[in-house]
């Protein structure tokens, strides 16, 4: 039995069980048996909280899983969540399901307390319990604060403080970890690629050539979304690039990536991403040990786009049309942003609340508030001053961790974190707890490689 759990222990904290988790995710999306293949992942995820003795394995599943929605016939306007998953019977799966997760989780916990990192309270974690602490007060005082504004701030308590104790207290911050942990977000970046290569197969539409930006939607998200997620992950890839033999595979990873920008039809996406691109091909070609290959990659970059540019124009033409057509409309953005600072007037201190910074009739998912499109006035509007003090401390923190001890590592996820802050200020991408996941593990794991030598206890 012994030798059957050791066996087991290897298996999770090895490279396999992230592509066991990724093959499902995909299947279960590609195919629309969600609920099948994600309690097949789920079941994997109790077992080893059951035998393990760190969270390493947790990782994929934590940041992959979100991604396991299917595509159905889900459209922005009419995402069929109140169909597919708030029937009686999917929703006491569902709780079911999340019930056992948390029950093994809080076993874990219990089991390997007495191992566990010290976690003192300092610096960016800091700056995290003050950031979640004063949006939980969001509305407070306004007169038609609701419930709901203190229920929607628990999303940031869940993905950013729970999720950062847990791994700061229950991870083993060996040095091949931090691998493991940029081997995941390249992995979840490239599952995001297959998923919306296979929806251009099977239900991206074209209308005279054109993509229908309207149809390029994946279960969990719209193009956007779908923008935004790549924008954050595709530094992770050329992180490889920069610091791995075989690193070329990191550059052509980066490079797919940045395809997939252009298929997510999302300007802002596009914007943000081109300038993550640029960065981090500059970094491969003055820094880091491949500093050769990569600028050799990198001129014939250059010149297959130049050709490609000529010779592939009228398929360019068809990728990049809705970027011509809309060019820089504001797309109402501009009205949400004026309704964001005219809250701010009428509850400047603690704000009017998530619930009641904008309206926009069509906006209906799982009871989620209307956001602004730009974190900085989402912030000033819902949680007035005190909120936009504790987010600049939160930002100075940061900014002092990056700086501090600078690497490599910190460089890419710093670039993966300027990204996701940029298209921030065009979009609602803060507000949503799948990517404050991964957020709040690049700060963790930027803090671990200042001690790359020994385990660190924070």
């Amino acid at each position: 039995m012994e030798r059957f759990l050791e066996r087991a222990r290897s298996f999770y904290n090895g490279r396999y069980y992230p592509i066991l988790v990724l093959l499902l995710v995909f299947l279960g999306h590609s195919t629309e048996m969600d609920l099948a293949f994600g309690s097949v992942m789920m079941i994997s995820l109790i077992f080893g909280l059951l035998i393990s003795h760190d969270v390493k394995f947790t990782m994929m599943p934590l940041m992959a899983t979100m991604f396991i929605v299917p595509i159905g016939d889900f459209t922005p306007s009419d995402p069929g969540f109140d169909r597919y998953y708030q029937s009686r019977a999917t929703l006491i799966f569902l709780v079911a399901l999340a019930l056992s997760v948390m029950a093994s989780i809080v076993f874990f916990v219990v089991r390997n307390r007495k191992i566990a990192n010290r976690i003192p309270v300092k610096g960016v974690f800091l700056s995290i319990l003050i950031f979640c602490g004063v949006n939980c007060l969001n509305g407070l005082f306004s007169p038609n604060y609701t419930f709901a504004n203190f229920t929607f701030s628990m999303l940031l308590v869940l993905s950013m403080i729970v999720v950062y104790l847990i791994f700061a207290g229950y991870l083993r911050f060996e040095k091949a970890v931090l691998d493991y942990f940029i081997y995941c977000l390249v992995g979840v970046g490239l599952l995001i690629c297959a998923e919306l290569i296979f929806a251009y197969f099977t239900t991206v539409q074209f209308v005279g050539g054109s993509i229908v930006k309207e149809s390029v939607v994946l279960g969990w998200g719209v193009w956007t979304n779908i923008g935004n997620m790549l924008v954050f992950l595709m530094p992770a890839s050329f992180y490889f690039a920069a610091s791995h033999k075989r690193g070329w595979l990191g550059y052509l990873s980066g490079l797919l990536h940045f395809f997939c920008i252009v298929l997510s039809q999302s300007r802002a996406a596009l914007l943000v991403g081109a300038l993550s691109l640029l960065l981090c091909l500059g970094y491969l070609c003055l820094k880091g040990r491949n500093r050769k290959i990569n600028r050799i990659f990198t001129l014939s970059l250059i010149a297959c786009g130049a050709i490609g540019c000529v010779v592939l124009y009228d398929t360019l033409l068809a990728l990049v049309s809705n970027f011509l057509e809309k060019g820089f409309d504001d797309n109402g953005r501009m009205a949400l942003w004026q309704s964001a600072i005219d809250s701010f007037l009428r509850a400047p201190v603690l704000g009017v609340g998530y619930y009641d910074v904008c309206s926009y009739e069509g906006w209906a998912t799982f009871g989620t508030p209307m956001m602004c499109h730009n974190t900085i006035l989402q912030i000033l509007g819902a949680v007035g001053v005190l909120g936009m003090l504790a987010y600049g401390y939160h930002r100075f923190e940061t900014l002092k961790l990056f700086f501090r001890k600078f690497n490599t590592v910190k460089f890419f996820l710093g670039v993966c974190i300027l990204g996701f802050l940029l298209f921030g200020m065009l979009d609602v991408v803060f507000f949503i707890g799948y990517t404050n996941i991964f957020y709040t593990m690049m700060l963790l794991f930027m803090q671990y490689t200042e001690y790359p030598e020994k385990q660190m206890y924070l």
